[in-house]
């Protein structure tokens, strides 16, 4: 996971770190927990279509499930969309 120090307001989040975060089975949820006390992340609407299909075809969540949790993740008040 990227180095969150320094003074940027936003920690930008790609595809893999989303999925690790939100899949607690993935092997690296561990360390993408890390997101939890980050006070700011910043995605994009591309990283949300891709998670989507490594819940659903690769990490074999069901379809409803996963976009309840991208919802949340999206409607938090310290996610940005790009």
């Amino acid at each position: 996971m990227g180095d969150n120090r320094g003074d940027k307001e936003y920690l930008g989040v790609d595809t893999n770190v989303l999925v690790s975060f939100l899949d607690k089975q993935h092997p690296d949820h561990p360390e993408a927990k890390r997101l939890e006390s980050i006070p700011n992340t910043a995605t994009s609407p591309t990283v949300i279509h891709e998670a989507y299909h490594t819940l659903v075809y690769a990490q074999k969540w069901d379809r409803k499930e996963a976009i309840d949790t991208l919802n949340v993740y999206i409607n938090l008040d310290t996610t940005l969309i790009l």
